[in-house]
């Protein structure tokens, strides 16, 4: 039995939902451990610890990841298409970006996840976390242009709306979201 487009699409989302939150709680994690990790300089103290917490961090992220691996395309298309039926305006424009930056990071994933098939785990990952960084950074403005229900709610906002949103994201990125 075939699925429709909103199944699939809701599929699409679970699984992007189920990798920011995993995502999230290894890279909390990750930070915890390197910040108990660190002398009174801050520097740390043993560096091998530290360069295997963050190995572990990677292939977690992309393990989380791998659910949404057959839905990066159909994720950008369809936030795509309802930003092309917004106006024209400055938080659409940074939603653009946004948008950009995941189709970007989404084939640069799939290149690694090609080109990169004999390298160590270890070094796969390390080469995928930048990206995998991104898709879990914009993950929640991704599931607001796909989920159509929502884009009346999340995007009926005034100029000044629109800037606190992408003011609180920018705050999560600065402390530290995505390192």
């Amino acid at each position: 039995m075939s699925s429709t487009p909103d199944q699939a699409a809701q599929r699409s989302l679970n699984a992007l939902t189920g990798y920011r939150n995993q995502y999230a709680v290894a890279h909390r994690t990750w930070t915890s451990a390197v910040e108990a990790g660190l002398d009174v300089l801050g520097n740390p103290r043993d560096v091998q610890q530290r360069a295997a917490l963050t190995a572990r961090r990677n292939a977690e992220a992309f393990i989380a990841f791998r659910p949404v691996l057959e839905y990066t395309g159909v994720l950008v298309s369809r936030a795509q298409a309802t930003l092309d039926q917004l106006p024209s305006s400055a938080p659409r424009r940074k939603w653009q970006a946004i948008l950009d930056d995941l189709d970007h990071s989404s084939r640069q994933i799939h290149q690694i996840l090609h080109t990169r098939a004999e390298e160590t785990a270890a070094a796969r990952d390390a080469a995928l976390w930048p990206y995998l960084c991104s898709w879990a950074e914009h993950a929640t403005i991704l599931e607001a242009l796909v989920q159509p229900i929502d884009i009346q709610i999340e995007f009926d906002l005034t100029p000044e709306q629109a800037e606190q949103l992408l003011a609180r994201v920018r705050e999560a990125q600065r402390r530290g979201v995505c390192t």
